[in-house]
């Protein structure tokens, strides 16, 4: 399980931050963490936001000790991220927070049955992006547990590829 920061910043420009403009985005940096976004959403009540954060950089930690605290240094180098790559998006940093990510050596997720028992599946090891993935995982479960089988082609996130 690694510790990660997501903030949100209020764009000094927020049409360059809006959906159209600046869609849900994910920044390849070679030697360097990748680095993901959510645009402004143009119905939220309240200052303009767009999401910001690192992908499976943070440390390892456990989750019973983990320093649950954004650090200045961490807004830091969001904001510098910001400033840097994504026109229309520094800001002040109006949130942020600290999640966990769990995540499979190969950074794959596993979908498969539940060891001695027929018709219980499980997804784990989401990495920090399962929930947009959420329905394809619902209908991959659901179609294992009705049916023993899915159409969708998830036989390479099986348990056993795993050495636990």
């Amino acid at each position: 399980m690694t510790r990660e920061i997501q903030a949100w910043i209020q764009p000094e420009d927020p049409a360059a931050a809006a959906p159209d403009r600046l869609p849900c985005w994910l920044l390849e940096r070679p030697g360097q963490a990748m680095a993901y976004g959510i645009p402004v959403d143009p119905l939220a009540e309240g200052a303009p936001r767009a999401k910001l954060a690192l992908h499976g950089s943070g440390p390892t930690v456990d989750p019973e000790t983990v320093d649950r605290a954004v650090h200045p240094a961490e807004i830091a180098a969001l904001q510098a991220l910001a400033g840097s790559s994504l026109p229309g998006l520094p800001g002040p940093v109006v949130d942020a927070k600290v999640c966990l990510y769990t995540m499979t050596p190969d950074e794959h997720f596993i979908l498969d049955r539940v060891p001695g028992m027929d018709r219980a599946f499980f997804a784990a090891g989401l990495s920090g992006h399962g929930f947009k993935l959420a329905p394809a995982l619902g209908q991959a479960l659901a179609d294992l547990a009705l049916d023993g089988r899915t159409a969708l082609p998830v036989g390479f996130l099986r348990l056993d590829r795993l050495a636990l």
